[in-house]
């Protein structure tokens, strides 16, 4: 188990599971990752704005309406209406759902990212695809995390 609060109350396997997909060699690098600047503002805006009020209803939504709406299947940081949408200063979320929310969290997860290093930018189409289900699969991690710490 993480040493840290990037893992707390969630299994060793669970943790190795998502060291393996977002290919990390170490545990190290992973826990780095997680406590970042970047992943911790993504994702404290997601708790903030969708989670804290919705987390007794969540329901996670289908990948590939969240993907199709940021044009997955093109190249990350290439100009869609959804990708600038979510990557826009202070939005309006009124009508938002988790859809959007999750769609807002991956972009700036990814372009937060990117800022911060610039070996994280630009992958071409079909790696955009599996860039964006990393994504998916570490806010599904983090929401499960943030349930253990939070309920």
């Amino acid at each position: 188990m993480l040493s840290t609060t990037a893992g707390r109350d969630l299994s060793a396997p669970t943790q190795e599971r998502l060291r393996v997909l977002l290919g990390f060699a170490t545990m190290a690098e992973l826990i780095d990752f997680l406590e970042s600047a970047y992943i911790r503002s993504a994702f404290g805006e997601f708790a903030h704005d969708y989670l804290e009020e919705h987390y007794t209803t969540y329901s996670r939504p289908d990948f590939n309406e969240v993907a199709e709406s940021l044009g997955a299947y093109r190249a990350l940081g290439t100009t869609s209406p959804a990708w600038d949408r979510y990557n826009a200063d202070n939005p309006d979320k009124s009508n938002w759902t988790v859809k959007h929310h999750a769609g807002r969290f991956m972009v700036q997860a990814y372009v937060l990212a990117q800022r911060a290093d610039s070996s994280r930018g630009g992958v071409d189409e079909p790696e955009a695809a599996n860039v964006l289900m990393q994504l998916w699969e570490l806010l599904a991690f983090l929401i499960r995390r943030w349930m253990n710490q939070n309920a």
